[in-house]
């Protein structure tokens, strides 16, 4: 299943969990306002601050930034998603499996 439109969006400021299991990332879009540069976690699991799969930074210049990943690119979670938004608006697509 894939999974996109509320449930893949996480507002800036907040925390969320995504998907519960495995799956993969397959794109990501991130935004911000800031005249500097922010970062974006993004977890293999429930909770922030274990099994850390990326940390992104997104500068002014480069808002908004577009991410996909195809065939072996694919980013594996196998516990979960969970997303650290930061100060970014965040939108992930992902297919669970």
């Amino acid at each position: 299943m894939i999974i996109s439109s509320k449930k893949g969006f996480v507002e800036k400021g907040t925390i969320k969990t995504i998907v519960t299991g495995k799956g993969f990332i397959l794109g990501l879009i991130m935004s911000h306002e800031h005249m500097r540069t922010r970062e974006v976690n993004i977890y293999d699991n429930y909770v922030t601050g274990i099994n850390l799969l990326m940390k992104i930074k997104v500068s002014t210049g480069c808002s908004p930034v577009k991410l996909s990943f195809t065939g072996n690119e694919k980013v594996y979670f196998g516990i979960g998603l969970t997303v650290d938004a930061g100060d970014c608006d965040v939108f992930v697509i992902a297919e669970t499996i």
